[in-house]
């Protein structure tokens, strides 16, 4: 679809009986997606991560903020 130039406002376009059955293969996409898509096709399907990641530019941090940190662990004392 995204090969043929199709995006989001050729979709919001179409009829509701015609739309809804692109939709759920959307859906379906979004939970289970392929790899090696192009980055516009992870767009389409509302995966920007996949797309960010699929062109690489991703930096991967491991290091978690203070704040979190704390929020994480008030989380796990009322949790307690």
């Amino acid at each position: 679809m995204v090969e043929n130039g199709l995006n989001a406002e050729w979709l919001a376009d179409l009829p509701p009986g015609v739309a809804l059955p692109i939709h759920e293969m959307i859906r379906s996409c979004q939970t289970s997606s392929v790899p090696n898509l192009p980055p516009r096709a992870y767009e389409f399907i509302g995966r920007s991560d996949l797309s960010t990641q699929s062109r690489g530019d991703v930096t991967v941090s491991r290091d978690i903020p203070t704040a979190e940190v704390s929020t994480i662990q008030a989380c796990w004392l009322m949790s307690a």
